[in-house]
Formats: C-alpha cells, structure tokens, sequence
C-alpha cells in the first residue's frame, strides 16, 4: 500500500470542477488499496474534515496580489505538511512551475506526478499575464517531462508528453456513477416542449460561446414553429449579457430563455437530468484542445445526450457512441441551428431511449479505469 498525498487548487468537497476531479481520481487510487489524502485550498478559514472517507486538509486561498506572490513561489506550507504525512507518492495538480519544480528537488526521495488537466493561453501586456505566460511555459514544457509520471486529461497532452515522460495516463474527468446524485433518469414533463440545458461558467466567451447557443434557439424556434426553451445554469441575464454585450438583448426573451444564476452542484445536475439535450459550443483553440470538458462528463452521467461541436477529443467518443448526442461539424450559425434542428427532430421516445443509453453506458465511471491507474503505480515502481 503506498501513501499518496494529493495537493492542488481544488475546492473540496465540490466546490469546482478540480474537487470532483481528484476525489475520483482518488477513490480509484483507494479502490487498488492505497490510502489518499487531499490539500486543497478554501476562500473561507481552512479546516481539516472528512469527505467520503478521504482525510482532507485545506489551505488559504491567497486573495490579494501579495499572498499570490508568495503564493507562487513559497514552498513552506507544502513542505510543513509533506514532512508530517510523509507519504510515498506526492500528485501535483495543476501546481504552479516555480513551486513544482522546488518541491521536486525538495523531496526527491518521494515519486512526484503531475495531475495535468489544463494548458491556458494568456494574452495582454499586464504583470499578471506576463507572470502566467512564464509559468505555463515553464510548467509545461520544462518541468512537467521531468517529473516520475502524468495524469492527463485529454489525447492532445497525452500525444505532447508521450515521448516526454516514460509513465503517461490519459484519464478524462470521472464520476462515481453509484452515487446518488447521478441516479433517476428524469424526462422532460412535456411531450411538445423541448427542453436545452446550458450549467457551466462560459468564462466571457473564452470557454464556451453561450451567445452563440442563445441566438441559435431563438433561430431554431423561428423556423422549426416547436417550442424550444433554454434553461441557463451558471449565471444570470444581467451577467450574460455584461459577458457577451447588450446587442444581444433584443434576442433574449425570457418567454423561453430562462437563466437561474448560480446554484448548488446538486440542483445543477437535477436541471441537466431533467433536460432533452444538454448543449455547449467551444472556440478551437489550445486551451480548449488540452481540456476536456467536465460538463460533458457530467451531462451523459446524468441521462442526457448532448448537443456540441467537436472540441477536445469529443469526436472520438461520438463516433463510438453515436447515442451520446449531435455533434455540430463548425461553430458557424448554419452548422448550429442545423444540430439544434436534428436534436429536437427526433421524437420523445427516440430522446428517452438516448437518455437511457446515457444512464446505462457509465462510461465515465472511475471503476472503468482503474488499470490505467493501476499501470501509472505499476511503472512507478520500476
């Protein structure tokens, strides 16, 4: 049994995208009979608790421009909290080059991976996107291929690290599909009504192009006469419209696009469930290519196909899988209202039996990957 000490910027329990990550990641470490501990951050005083059986510690999550210096580049809380549970295997999430790559020279006795789920692009002339430019490079070209091994999340950083690095995983965000949040599949309580489902957080339309989506129902409610609304999970009007700009007002019309702000993971997911398609759209660009988008994961856990284009390496499973939902070829307007119109073509039935499909296939479940897991801990030891 190996100690593995799992530290990042995650907000436990389910706080963002990260914790739900790990905690997987964690419970298919502890499946193959490894005990794992989390370090994650917390904008409220840190504690130390319980999750799901995982011992979890938290550290301060630095709010103005001093502590996210020392933040970036002081070692001495991590290394206070290695030396006391002294594990065998320390797993870096996403950890800021700098401090990686004194940890690494810190504890070389310890096998240090690297959980890798992201590859920003910084743009600007400022300090701060000057600072993040110097330490994604750093990070991703220089010190991650000397580390022991690698968690990826996608094929893009599993292609780029492959010759790189000797022990490389590719493992997409994951669920625990027994959990209860992910039972009961929920139909749409309408057999004329259509119901599309945006959760996430669009990031300004650097992530996903929710203005896109918004004009595109509209369009697809014009020329289809079906009655096709909209629920926005994530944030409000008035936040879409500071995101994406005030001419897109006259084409919102809260008879059918209905935004809900933000709420908790769990009435998230009850929205998606009760959704016919989920629908997202992403820009192809670097950032968007290494990722892989946990909203995805998330909407076919919960029974609903999705309607997207093809960033990441999405393409992939919809070929495998063709009931997973619409693949939208290009984010031009034709392309989209084109998916949107073969998504609500299709009867009740035809949808439910895709929404079943979704349940039923758990592809995500973290139990289908634990060989992939189980040779990263093989070839650390070689």
């Amino acid at each position: 049994m190996k100690k593995i000490l799992y530290i990042g910027g995650f907000e436990l329990p389910d706080k963002n995208a990260a914790a739900q990550r790990v905690i997987s990641n964690g419970k298919a470490l502890r499946e193959l009979g490894h005990e794992v501990v989390f370090i994650g951050l917390t904008k409220s005083a840190p504690e130390s608790f319980q999750y799901q059986d995982f011992d979890c510690r938290e550290l301060a999550y630095p709010e103005s421009k001093k502590k996210w210096i020392s933040f970036l580049f002081s070692i001495k809380k991590e290394a206070e909290l290695i030396k006391s549970f002294n594990p065998d295997i320390l797993v870096f999430y996403n950890y800021p080059s700098f401090k990686l790559w004194w940890l690494k020279n810190r504890f070389r006795n310890k096998t240090i991976f690297g959980d890798i789920t992201e590859w920003y692009e910084s743009s600007g002339l400022s300090l701060t996107s000057i600072v993040k430019r110097i330490d994604v490079w750093l990070r991703m070209r220089m010190i991650l291929p000397k580390i022991d091994g690698l968690i990826v999340i996608s094929e893009y950083l599993e292609d780029f690290y492959r010759r790189k690095v000797k022990n490389v995983i590719n493992i997409p965000p994951l669920v625990d599909i027994y959990e209860n949040k992910w039972a009961i599949i929920q139909n749409s309580t309408s057999e004329n009504r259509y119901n599309l489902v945006y959760a996430g957080s669009p990031g300004g339309g650097n992530k996903d192009r929710l203005d896109l989506i918004v004009s595109s129902v509209r369009k697809a409610r014009l020329e289809s006469g079906k009655d096709i609304h909209l629920d926005v999970i994530g944030l409000n009007k008035k936040e879409f419209l500071e995101n994406f700009g005030t001419n897109l007002e006259t084409k919102i019309e809260d008879e059918y696009i209905h935004f809900h702000g933000r709420v908790s993971h769990m009435e998230a997911l009850e929205f998606v469930k009760k959704a016919d398609f989920s629908i997202f759209l992403r820009n192809n660009n670097l950032t968007n290519t290494a990722g892989f988008p946990t909203k995805f994961v998330e909407s076919i856990s919960c029974g609903t196909p999705v309607i997207t284009n093809p960033s990441s390496n999405l393409s992939s499973y919809f070929k495998k899988y063709p009931d997973l939902g619409v693949l939208i070829d290009s984010l031009t307007e034709d392309s989209i209202n084109l998916g949107i119109m073969v998504a609500i073509s299709q009867s009740k039935e035809q949808i439910r039996l895709k929404k079943q499909f979704c349940l039923n296939c758990r592809l995500f479940d973290y139990r289908n990957y634990l060989v992939y897991f189980n040779e990263l801990l093989k070839k650390e030891n070689k």
